[in-house]
């Protein structure tokens, strides 16, 4: 065999090795590994007449949320008079379990377990909405502290959507009867709330909103004094990493 012969021979070899590897480092399925929760406000204030719809948000926000945020796990809490008391509850789901046998078009696997988590999200809605126990009241804080029990484990990141205009209305009454106008003021509520055990632990967490402040009473100064309460809240004391509207991160 001259030179040239071996030369060709050789980069043949090569190539086919090449093309072998190659064939032996096929990326698998990407597969979720997120904690995540949801809370929905099952409120008066999230009926279609009102001008926060509840129902339509889920719609437009829940399936996206879970893809974007690559969630595993999602676990669910109702937004109530007595978000607590956990009248009407939702089994945490696994939103990417394994499947057995080959030939799983994983895509369409996990949108389809995404889809299902948004069902199960209107079903909570629902039974929410028909129990008596449940009507007359907001409770945001209740509903954020039930999805700080949920959680599998304090340190691992958790994301969080909740779907609510954030008119928190609990055991303390309702937000839109405090004075928010000043740091100081804003800083008593909460300390207020701190003291009867109302304000969430959410260290490593995102809150993700649908719905804030969209049917809160008052003017731009009164909105922003809103948004800095809240912002104070659970960033500063309840210890979130961050707090935005959907699409704002």
């Amino acid at each position: 065999m001259n030179f040239v012969s071996l030369g060709r021979t050789l980069a043949a070899i090569t190539a086919i090795a090449g093309v072998t590897l190659g064939a032996g480092c096929v990326a698998g399925p990407t597969r979720m590994s997120a904690a995540c929760g949801i809370a929905i406000d099952a409120s008066g204030s999230g009926g279609k007449e009102k001008g926060f719809n509840a129902d339509q948000e889920i719609d437009r926000n829940v399936v996206g949320f879970l893809a974007d945020k690559k969630c595993k796990h999602v676990a669910y809490a109702a937004i109530t008079k007595v978000s607590e008391a956990g009248y009407c509850t939702q089994a945490t789901a696994d939103i990417d379990p394994d499947v057995s046998g080959g030939g799983v078009d994983w895509k369409a696997w996990q949108n389809k377990k995404r889809e299902e988590a948004r069902d199960d999200v209107k079903k909570l809605l629902a039974c929410a909405r028909k129990d008596p126990r449940s009507r007359g009241g907001s409770d945001v804080l209740g509903a954020l502290k039930v999805l700080q029990k949920s959680r599998p484990a304090p340190k691992q990141p958790y994301h969080v959507l909740v779907i609510s205009d954030f008119i928190n209305t609990g055991p303390e009454g309702s937000i839109n009867k405090v004075d928010l106008t000043t740091v100081e003021k804003r800083a008593a509520f909460i300390k207020s709330l701190e003291t009867q055990g109302r304000v969430p632990h959410l260290p490593a967490t995102e809150v993700t909103t649908a719905g804030f402040g969209l049917l809160y009473p008052g003017d731009g100064a009164k909105f922003a004094d809103f948004e800095a309460f809240w912002n104070e809240l659970l960033v500063t004391h309840a210890k979130c990493t961050d707090l935005h509207a959907v699409g704002a991160a």
